[in-house]
């Protein structure tokens, strides 16, 4: 599988894996960057870029968000 599929996929598992866990509301936000942290063991860019889509939060908020928390770990 070439990377651009690879990284297709993995997006579209979390896609799904948010769907499941989180409403599509703002108020998650926190809760999910904790998910995240958890299931990478870090915040990467891509992961922030389909947080923010599921939950319709900018990415500048979803950014500004995860780096206000020191316990939040960027890639």
């Amino acid at each position: 599988m070439s990377s651009n599929n690879e990284e297709r996929k993995r997006r579209n598992d979390l896609r799904g894996e948010l769907i499941d866990k989180f409403p599509r509301d703002r108020s998650y936000l926190l809760p999910a960057l904790h998910f995240l942290q958890e299931k990478f063991s870090f915040l990467s860019d891509w992961g922030l870029e389909v947080l923010g889509w599921h939950l319709g939060v900018p990415a500048s908020e979803v950014y500004g968000t995860a780096t206000t928390y020191t316990e939040l770990l960027l890639s």
